[in-house]
């Protein structure tokens, strides 16, 4: 026995579906198209008039299967996921029923076209931050970074390596405090801040360690300051390969010396007319 059919839908109903920012379709137990709204139109028929009163199976027959099963069993599909002329979109079905009878179908849907491009697009940035993270990670010299008020953000595992210092007792610190309590004695952060431009100096952390820091200003679009890259570089490592250095130039001279000596020692014993047993 056919199910009844539904009622004509008044025009101030087909009002309010017009005003929904979502598409709403809507069909009857034989599938003739009963609402098709304004949202509708525009995302599946590309502005173009409604085809209310035509046979849903003919405007879109790539969907009528899912449309068909719904009048048949009853049961909705929610979450829909469905790519028509070019824009994807995620669908509501619902079966309109009286009681055991199905009487239609009502579709909602919206278009996640844009919301899949800014997913890509974020999930370009957190790619771009992983490969971003590994090379300040990886860097053999010590990184530091603070924001435009000398705020600390960041420092990368060689820096915690060379000054042992540990970043969580700096991530968040203010430079400032960080000499004033005698972390540093000097910040290259802070002279970077007040000249504005790029610059090298000698810091000494507070276990007496020697460190060589490079500070270097980012700019934004405004000409102001937003970071200051800092890199680190171990002095004492230098300094005791300097040591050593100057130690094998004075052993250098020494052997020099020595030979210059037997040498001339060699041209006396030359010369000498020995006769005596004991010499």
């Amino acid at each position: 026995m056919p199910a009844p059919a539904m009622a004509p839908i008044p025009a101030d109903l087909r009002t309010i579906f017009d005003a929904s920012h979502n598409g709403i379709v809507m069909i009857d137990a034989g599938g003739r198209i009963l609402v098709y709204n304004q949202a509708a139109t525009r995302l599946l028929q590309d502005g173009g008039p409604a085809p209310v009163g035509h046979v849903f199976a003919e405007v879109h027959p790539e969907t009528w299967p899912d449309m068909q099963e719904i009048l048949k069993t009853g049961q909705a599909q929610i979450g829909k996921q469905i790519v028509l002329n070019r824009t994807t979109i995620i669908a509501n079905r619902n079966p309109i029923q009286n009681g055991d009878d199905v009487l239609g179908v009502i579709s909602v849907f919206q278009d996640i076209s844009e919301y899949e491009a800014i997913i890509s697009e974020l999930h370009g940035y957190r790619r771009l931050h992983r490969e971003i993270e590994a090379v300040f990670e990886s860097s053999a010299d010590g990184l530091y970074v603070t924001d435009g008020q000398a705020n600390t953000l960041r420092v990368n595992s060689a820096y915690e390596r060379i000054t042992g210092l540990s970043r969580v007792d700096l991530v968040g610190r203010n430079m400032k405090d960080l000499v004033r309590e005698g972390v540093f004695d000097v910040s290259v952060t802070l002279e970077v801040l007040r000249q504005g431009g790029p610059l090298t100096i000698m810091q000494k952390i507070m276990d007496g360690k020697q460190v060589l820091v490079t500070g270097t200003p980012i700019f934004d679009e405004a000409g102001e300051i937003v970071l200051v890259v800092t890199s680190v570089r171990d002095i004492t490592e230098l300094n005791e390969l300097k040591a050593r250095l100057e130690e094998a130039r004075r052993l250098s001279s020494r052997y020099y010396q020595t030979l210059l000596e037997q040498d001339s020692l060699e041209h006396v014993f030359d010369r000498m007319v020995v006769k005596s047993t004991a010499m």
